[in-house]
């Protein structure tokens, strides 16, 4: 997978979960994806910090040369 072979650039996958079932017919948290393909992942709070973790996200990308998880749920998304 790429987190094994590496990325030359930077790659952020942004996941946009629901976990309380608040906005959609299933629960979807993908937390678990990060884990079992051992790439960090980050979990913005607030708007603000969405900001500051995705930039974060493409420097850790870059720097380490690996995919980075971005994990939002229905309150930063919404």
């Amino acid at each position: 997978t790429v987190a094994y072979t590496g990325v030359p650039g930077a790659l952020v996958i942004v996941s946009a979960d629901d976990p309380g079932m608040h906005s959609s017919q299933n629960e979807q948290d993908n937390r678990n994806f990060a884990k079992a393909a051992g790439v960090p992942m980050l979990e913005p709070s607030d708007s603000q910090e969405a900001y500051d973790l995705t930039r974060e996200a493409f420097r850790l990308s870059h720097t380490h040369q690996i995919p980075v998880l971005l994990r939002m749920t229905t309150r930063t998304c919404h």
